[in-house]
């Protein structure tokens, strides 16, 4: 998962990761969402 993120920030131009930890957290939530996982399951 953490490919297909960092692939997506690389083809839009943008840094392999995210600036902060607090950024990355919010993406790894955002993929389990999209994933099919509901919030209540993430957390």
């Amino acid at each position: 998962m953490h490919r297909i993120i960092r692939d997506g920030r690389l083809s839009l131009g943008n840094r392999k990761w995210s600036s902060t930890l607090q950024d990355e957290l919010k993406n790894l939530v955002s993929a389990f969402e999209h994933a099919g996982f509901s919030k209540e399951n993430i957390s």
